[in-house]
């Protein structure tokens, strides 16, 4: 009979329940679509780092010998094991002149690369493994030969397979690229044997697996031991490619923990109002039941089931699918930056435990109305409920109210006597504004960041890469050609206090070519002592002006403590910028630290590495065509290159934006209109008697839809700086080497405040309608 009943208020209610069902659904499927959606990709790049056995510290120096490693091996206390590597840049002789890093492999047991196509990994003279993108996004099939040039010297091996790599997750050039760009980047791998016979092997790197993840012993073990040889330890938090990847799945992460709030709070709120007044309607019948026999327990049980059952099937859905369809929408986002064997979602021990507590939350929501009318007996319940004594409030006793409007006057008196349906309405509005203005408002972040990169600091038109051997001569030449600056950018790692980051080093000469700026992108110039640090790393390390920082160049094992002289910002690339006159009055020269590449404002064509040849070979195919060029110049970056950048990553939060925007539009949709026919409902008698004392339904009509506009705007004041406030949340998340400033144009606002308030008005008239066929007779009857 319960049952029968059940169903029979359902059908009476369904906006109410639909609503209860769908914001459950929805807060369970966003959290356990993003949420599976980090744990699966945490569980397979931890399986990928376990099987390719992926270093745990890389110690970066020069001509490591056997008795280094030997000497490292020997403290098996804390290092598992030692392998030596050689990683230098060079550059591929194919279209476009992209630089490929090659790693000299001694052993092949420490962060061994997973080859995808071709033969397994082998010791030999000729044999190359190349990156799998490179090797598409150039034609390259296993089989051809590829030319690199290397330190002057021309190599020629084949390639015996494709490959992907652990350190290599994310992989870029370093030239303010968002996404990898594998036409202009990639790397191979080759034994030992492979290296020119006439070079000795200059191993500069030692990848060390430890006992345990606390490296402070370790490095401490490794300083001891070989001193000045090692000029950078690296662990796996500091990796760029480990750090990135991994800073990415904590952003997801925090997504995942915030956006189903609103859905699950909205959710909630609705069973609240729609049980409590269900139950306030049906005191007869519970009445009833009781005289008849039914005991209090069951009837609980009958109106928390409500709740209960709704709720459970909502995250039950919402825990099936979720893990279904978000995952692949991240997924084809992230496949763009990210490279990992496998993309595949799982399912986290806390999808379980938060669609628990939605059903929790829900059906308590369910059970306090029932709690006091349970407690009267039969006999009270049967009488209908006392209404409430109504008192007039503040407002209503100054003059101001006398000189309101009926209207004004009566969405007024509305809302204070029930404040739970207005700040239901309220948290929907808002949440739907705050989504809105943080999907839109992302994507003008992004174009500002790009604006801001490519506008405001970076001025030239091109960027030369040069040679690591460019000489004096050269270098001169070369800037009286193209009216170019040279600059030096370098990786560095910077320690103040017991805190140690890496990040990049820019020296340049005093050009309008690139620009500095600083917190509040005013411009400045840099100090002619001292150093300029980024704003970000400055966050970072907990340092300001003032203070002094302690750093060094990778390859370098001289440590320079120099004093903070200026702050300044830029979106990628943090770390340390200096004058070149600063620069060298640290004692460094042009013999000790060459320029890495050259800017001009001038639009220069790709240029090729090689003087002396025409052709380039490597493809299947045949040859590529190349032009005459001097080996000064290994690359010519367009503006436009390194735009393209942003604007494929654009492309691809396009999606990420559709998901907020749908998310969005439900979320008021439901609201609005659950709130519009429960606040129609609880009002009939009310309606019934305007009509009744002649007022025009169009009038009536106003009535309704004034309430909804009120409340919309206040929704939307509300949510448009949550969700300024959501940007920078999600923006606190990146990781240290990126730094974006939330940027909403006013556009934005107007766009995000103009949807809300579309479909708040959209919604007031599918209910307002109903005012047409009110029942006035039915409506005004007292209880028989």
């Amino acid at each position: 009979m319960l049952f029968r009943k059940m169903q029979r208020d359902m059908r009476q209610n369904r906006a109410q329940f639909i609503s209860i069902f769908l914001m459950s659904f929805l807060g369970v499927f966003i959290y356990a679509g993003i949420n599976a959606e980090w744990f699966g990709l945490r569980t397979s790049v931890n399986r990928y780092y376990q099987e390719t056995n992926l270093a745990d510290v890389w110690v970066i120096g020069s001509d490591f010998t056997t008795a280094d490693r030997d000497l490292l091996r020997a403290n098996s206390a804390a290092i598992a094991d030692v392998e030596r590597r050689l990683t230098v840049n060079g550059t591929a002789l194919l279209e476009g002149n992209p630089t490929l890093t090659l790693n000299f492999v001694e052993d092949n047991r420490i962060s061994t690369s997973k080859v995808v196509a071709g033969a397994d990994f082998a010791h030999d003279h000729n044999g190359l493994w190349l990156d799998r993108d490179f090797a598409e996004a150039h034609n390259l099939q296993i089989g051809d030969q590829l030319q690199m040039s290397l330190a002057g010297h021309t190599l020629t091996k084949e390639i015996r397979g494709l490959t992907i790599h652990p350190e290599y997750v994310y992989a870029s050039t370093g030239n303010a690229d968002i996404i990898p760009n594998h036409q202009q980047y990639g790397f191979a791998f080759m034994s030992e044997k492979a290296f020119p016979e006439m070079i000795p092997m200059p191993y500069n790197q030692l990848l060390l697996t430890t006992v345990s993840r606390e490296y402070g012993p370790v490095e401490d073990l490794i300083a001891a031991e070989l001193g000045f040889k090692s000029s950078v330890i690296l662990t796996r938090e500091s990796h760029s490619s480990y750090q990135m990847f991994d800073a990415e799945i904590e952003q997801h992460r925090a997504m995942g923990s915030v956006f189903p709030i609103a859905f699950l709070a909205i959710a909630v709120l609705t069973i609240l109002t729609t049980m409590t007044r269900m139950v306030n309607n049906q005191r007869v019948q519970i009445g009833t039941l009781k005289a008849i026999g039914f005991r209090d327990r069951r009837i609980l049980f009958h109106y928390v089931s409500y709740g209960l059952w709704l709720s459970l099937l909502g995250a039950v859905s919402g825990t099936l699918i979720g893990p279904l369809i978000l995952p692949q929408i991240f997924f084809n986002l992230n496949k763009s930056m990210y490279v990992i064997p496998e993309w595949k979602a799982a399912i986290a021990p806390s999808i379980i435990v938060m669609a628990a507590v939605a059903v929790v939350l829900c059906t308590l929501a369910a059970f306090l109305p029932c709690r006091a009318v349970l407690k009267e007996t039969a006999a009270q319940a049967l009488r209908p409920k006392a209404p409430r004594a109504l008192r007039r409030n503040r407002l209503e006793k100054t003059a101001l109210w006398h000189k309101l409007g009926f209207n004004v006057q009566w969405n007024l008196r509305d809302i204070i006597r029930n404040k739970l349906r207005s700040i239901m309405a309220l948290v929907g509005v808002a949440g739907c504004a705050m989504l809105l203005v943080c999907a839109f408002g992302l994507l003008d972040s992004i174009e500002d960041m790009t604006a801001w990169q490519y506008g405001e600091i970076y001025r030239f038109e091109t960027k030369l890469m040069l040679a690591e051997d460019i000489s004096a001569e050269q270098l001169q030449d070369l800037v009286v050609k193209y009216q170019a600056t040279p600059i030096l950018e370098s990786a560095v790692e910077i320690i103040a206090g017991n805190i140690k980051e890496t990040g990049t080093l820019l020296v340049s000469d005093e050009t309008e070519l690139i620009r500095y700026m600083d917190a509040n992108r005013r411009y400045i110039n840099l100090p002619d002592e001292g150093a300029a640090l980024s704003y970000k790393m400055a966050k970072a390390l907990g340092v300001d002006v003032g203070d002094t920082i302690t750093w060094h160049i990778f390859g370098s094992s001289e440590w320079v403590n120099s004093e903070i002289t200026a702050i300044h910002r830029t979106p990628v690339g943090q770390g340390l910028a200096m004058g070149r006159n600063g620069f060298e009055a640290l004692g460094f020269g042009f013999d000790e630290m060459r320029p890495t590449a050259a800017l001009t404002a001038l639009k220069v064509a790709d240029v090729d590495v090689s003087s002396d040849a025409s052709t380039h070979a490597g493809t299947h195919a045949g040859t590529h065509a190349g032009t005459h060029a001097p080996t000064a110049i290994t690359a010519a970056l367009s503006i436009e290159t390194l735009v393209d950048s942003y604007q494929e990553f654009t492309e691809l939060m396009t999606v990420m934006i559709a998901v907020l925007i749908f998310g969005a539009v439900v979320l008021a949709l439901v609201v609005l209109y659950n709130l519009g026919i429960l606040s129609f409902i609880e009002r009939q008698r009310e309606l019934a008697t305007l009509k009744v004392l002649g007022f025009r339904t169009r009038k009536i009509r106003s009535l309704l839809i004034t309430q909804n506009f009120w409340l919309t705007g206040v929704g939307i004041i509300v949510g448009i700086p949550v969700g300024y406030l959501l940007i920078g949340f999600i923006m606190g998340t990146m990781p240290v080497s990126m730094d974006m400033m939330v940027a909403i144009e006013p556009l934005t606002i107007i766009i995000s405040a103009v949807g809300t308030l579309l479909v708040s008005f959209l919604v007031s008239l599918m209910f307002s309608k109903k005012v047409q066929t009110l029942d006035m007779v039915g409506s005004l009857k007292g209880v028989e």
